[in-house]
């Protein structure tokens, strides 16, 4: 907003930027523009300030569908002072001169009849719906609409305001309405959620049966190596004992081999020597049977003599030795 400084008879007006100023003398333009500065007497003279910025006014209004719901509309147009000295004319902007304390009330002015206009069009599409089309198609009918319509609209071109965007921000029932039809969807996704639910704990279950499947595999799997390796070891502590036992036997029969071999020396030996001994003795023998009985009895007495004990003393009487020298004679004679 600019800024007006008061002298005697006199007063300067020192303008912004964004300010578009209407100087008026005598009801006739003296200066009109954006950051003017000038002077100016305060009697004669009349300032209206109109911002040439773009406004954004957020318009919320009610309107009632064809099968009466009513529904919530929240909308924003950006509007621009196009021609600042018509609007002027139309709206208070007026600045110099006014009463004490005076705001000028233009802004709010073009706000409410903008805001009367959008929800006069909004009003008469939503009207021509039912709820069920105007919630699935409403906002983009309603933008079409407010944005061909309120460019067209005479009372704000006369006036020197454009239109220059227009948004559609939500179109909602009433809080009841609205409840009664987040129900399906809100139970669908509750059912579709407990599906899913159901779906991961089905998935669970199934995992701990394929782990303990698994696990009962791996144990089997274990048990069957364990059987198998005490199998082998079995099998190899049998083939030790056979290798052992098959050694033994050998070692027997090694052995028995080697005492029937030398017993069968032996024997051989003995027979050698038995026939030896035999044939000796079948010679003495046959010697013998050359030799007379008497030297026979000799040989045998004197045989015997050397394996008698030891006599100390020997009693001969008379009988005895008479038969032995007759015995003696006799035996020399032949």
């Amino acid at each position: 907003m600019g800024h007006i400084s008061r002298y005697p008879f006199i007063a300067h007006y020192q303008g912004a930027p964004t300010d578009h100023i209407v100087h008026l003398i005598n009801g006739t333009p003296r200066h009109e523009g954006v950051g003017r500065t000038f002077w100016f007497r305060p009697t004669t003279s009349a300032l209206a300030e109109v911002p040439a910025i773009d406004h954004e006014h957020s318009a919320l209004f009610h309107a009632v569908t064809q099968d009466r719901q009513d529904l919530a509309v929240q909308a924003v147009v950006t509007y621009r002072f196009s021609n600042p000295a018509l609007v002027s004319q139309h709206f208070d902007f007026n600045i110099y001169p006014v009463a004490k304390d005076h705001q000028p009330n233009g802004p709010r002015q073009v706000a409410k009849l903008i805001e009367q206009l959008a929800q006069s069009i909004t009003t008469h599409v939503i009207a021509n719906l039912p709820l069920a089309e105007a919630l699935h198609s409403g906002i983009s009918r309603v933008h079409t609409a407010l944005v061909e319509q309120l460019s067209q609209q005479t009372r704000l071109s006369d006036a020197g305001i454009s239109i220059y965007d227009v948004r559609v921000l939500s179109l909602r029932p009433t809080p009841e309405v609205e409840k009664a039809l987040q129900t399906p969807l809100r139970e669908r996704l509750q059912a579709e959620a407990d599906r899913a639910l159901y779906t991961r704990r089905a998935q669970a279950v199934e995992q701990e049966q394929r782990i303990s499947e698994n696990e009962a595999a791996a144990k089997l799997e274990l048990a069957r190596r364990r059987k198998e390796i005490i199998a082998q070891e079995a099998a190899n502590e049998r083939l030790q004992a056979e290798e052992k036992a098959a050694s033994s036997l050998i070692a027997a029969r090694g052995a028995a081999e080697a005492t029937e071999v030398s017993e069968n020396a032996r024997a051989a030996a003995l027979r050698l020597i038995g026939q030896a001994e035999a044939d000796n003795e079948r010679e003495r023998l046959a010697a013998y049977n050359a030799i007379s009985p008497e030297i026979l009895r000799s040989l045998a007495l004197r045989e015997l003599a050397a394996n008698l004990p030891a006599i100390g003393q020997l009693n001969l009487t008379p009988d005895m030795l008479s038969t032995a020298l007759g015995q003696l004679v006799a035996t020399s004679k032949e």
